[in-house]
């Protein structure tokens, strides 16, 4: 489920023009910029974090425990998704397959993103066992994740 509106419900296309506007802006902030790949990326998957949750369904908490909608934990999957096979394609030096590719037209943002996480994906080593690359796509993966949902935390307010 890589960017583009099919990330999103009738109810969250609402807000969706400002918010690619939103990350629109970030992304020609942090053109021409040098810094940490790590930080470009953490930057930038905040800012999709607005494009997700530009409409209805913003996370709650219920006792003690923040809840996604279905909607936002689809985005961050997708993401996530884009994260693995990156990080998979580099440790096996093989060019990247993007899942979902084949069903929708990645959007502009998604190929931006990707740009980054390719050069993200970098900063980590070439592991030597299958186990250990399998492990270091999951790692990566699992990051891009977490940035994500923490992006919705950090700029949605609770519904």
């Amino acid at each position: 489920m890589p960017g583009g509106d099919h990330r999103f419900s009738a109810g969250e296309k609402k807000g969706q023009g400002a918010a690619q506007e939103a990350c629109g802006d970030t992304l020609r902030f942090f053109q021409g910029r040098k810094m940490n790949m790590r930080k470009t990326a953490s930057a930038l998957v905040a800012a999709m974090g607005l494009l997700a949750a530009g409409g209805a369904g913003a996370w709650t908490m219920k006792d003690g425990v923040i809840q996604f909608s279905n909607g936002e934990v689809s985005y961050c999957d997708g993401w996530a998704l884009d994260a693995a096979s990156i990080m998979l394609s580099r440790q096996e030096g093989r060019p990247v397959d993007y899942v979902y590719d084949a069903y929708h037209e990645p959007s502009d943002i998604t190929r931006k993103m990707r740009v980054l996480f390719v050069r993200d994906a970098q900063a980590y080593p070439i592991e030597d066992t299958k186990e250990k690359k399998w492990a270091a796509a999951e790692k990566f993966s699992n990051k891009v994740k977490g940035q994500c949902f923490k992006s919705y935390i950090e700029r949605v307010p609770q519904s």
